[in-house]
């Protein structure tokens, strides 16, 4: 969930109609948690960590 969000908020890999067609079918929306902004920061370090890592 985390990734499909911070694909779409960040980086623009999803369109607007693709994240939102992925909540509709999830019925769940992660942007809108208070911890969202944790999770989505903690994922992209491990993305740049690993990217590093190759």
């Amino acid at each position: 969930m985390v990734r499909s969000a911070l694909f779409y908020e960040r980086f623009g890999w999803h369109t607007r109609t693709e994240y939102e067609s992925f909540v509709h079918h999830y019925e769940f929306g992660l942007m809108n948690r208070p911890g969202y902004p944790v999770l989505a920061d903690v994922r992209e370090l491990m993305m740049t960590l690993w990217f590093g890592q190759q």
